[in-house]
């Protein structure tokens, strides 16, 4: 698809969105007039802009509102310090999303640290994201390496569901290209660990589908460990058009961006272009995120900037990234 394409597409979806919701499936098969291609374009983008239509249908002091009031419910209802779940001992909150809560605890029967990912009580009645919770814990259970974060048990506190998995003491690799370009040196030796953690998971039929840096930990001893896996998918991908809405799903509830036209940042960045399609996806679709996340650390830049989902779909599908070497980098060592 050239840019004369993306463009075209890019005026049919406004004009698609300018329908009432209830006349938008049959304006879009009027509009693609037997073009197959561009309605599961059209629908694709459909899909990105009504999970983010919520967002936009309130004034921003209003959202700010709920999001504070649902932080702080969430806040009232963390486990304090000393709680005992099962063998488990918390010992402090790690972190929190859309997901629920992250806590690290004293596992009291092998006298190691661990940590507990709690599913939150919203999402628990959901059964869409309690299956991918669930997932989660079984993709990553299956595979042994030292590269991938351990998933140790999967449990349950009061109904809601929990996994127990191996404490990293360290930084994302978000946070570590935060800080500028990483040296070569370090680029490599990272690069190879990620390459090698994704190579085991493909040679056991997993395509993990959300490789970012937010979900590649370094350890302080600079050893990565691949975490999060609720994307993953065990061999073929049954229904490509549910795949993307639950990529756009998850990315939403994983505290993406919103940007002011209401794209979804955060995952999409990372989107291969079967992903952004609606393709059935494979291995590969992990190596084109792995090489984004490549070329991040090597220039501290991402390859295909954009503030609206349409501007980086269209940066990702038919424009060739800025060469390395041509950006100076933000690393002055």
């Amino acid at each position: 698809m050239d840019s004369d394409r993306w463009k075209q597409l890019d005026n049919l979806l406004q004009s698609v969105l300018e329908r009432r919701p209830e006349e938008r499936e049959a304006y879009v098969r009027e509009l693609s007039a037997g073009d197959g291609a561009l309605e599961r374009e059209l629908r694709a983008l459909l899909i990105i802009e009504r999970d983010a239509a919520s967002f936009l249908e309130s004034p921003a002091i209003k959202i700010a509102a709920r999001a504070l009031g649902r932080q702080q419910d969430q806040e009232n209802t963390d486990l304090p310090d000393g709680t005992s779940i099962s063998h488990y001992r918390i010992v402090g909150t790690v972190g929190r999303g859309g997901m629920g809560v992250v806590y690290k605890a004293e596992d009291t029967r092998l006298q190691r640290f661990v940590v507990l990912k709690f599913l939150s009580e919203e999402l628990t009645r959901d059964p869409a994201a309690l299956s991918r919770f669930q997932r989660e814990a079984r993709a990553a259970s299956a595979l042994n390496h030292p590269n991938i974060c351990t998933v140790h048990d999967i449990d349950q506190q009061e109904e809601r569901p929990f996994i127990v998995m191996e404490f990293v003491d360290g930084c994302t690799l978000q946070q570590a290209i935060a800080e500028g370009a990483l040296k070569m040196e370090t680029l490599l030796a990272l690069g190879i660990e990620i390459a090698d953690a994704l190579d085991a998971a493909h040679s056991a039929g997993i395509i993990h589908r959300d490789v970012k840096p937010a979900n590649i930990l370094i350890s302080d001893r600079g050893r990565v460990k691949v975490a999060d896996f609720g994307l993953a998918k065990v061999g073929a991908v049954a229904d490509a058009q549910a795949e993307l809405h639950e990529m756009v799903a998850a990315s939403a509830t994983s505290g993406s961006q919103v940007s002011r036209s209401g794209g979804l940042l955060g995952t999409i960045l990372y989107m291969s272009p079967e992903q952004i399609r609606g393709w059935q996806v494979d291995r590969r679709t992990d190596l084109f995120s792995l090489g984004v996340v490549l070329y991040e650390m090597a220039t501290g830049t991402h390859p295909f900037p954009g503030q609206t989902s349409p501007e980086i779909f269209d940066r990702i599908l038919n424009r060739a990234p800025a060469p390395p070497r041509s950006l100076k980098s933000r690393n002055s060592g």
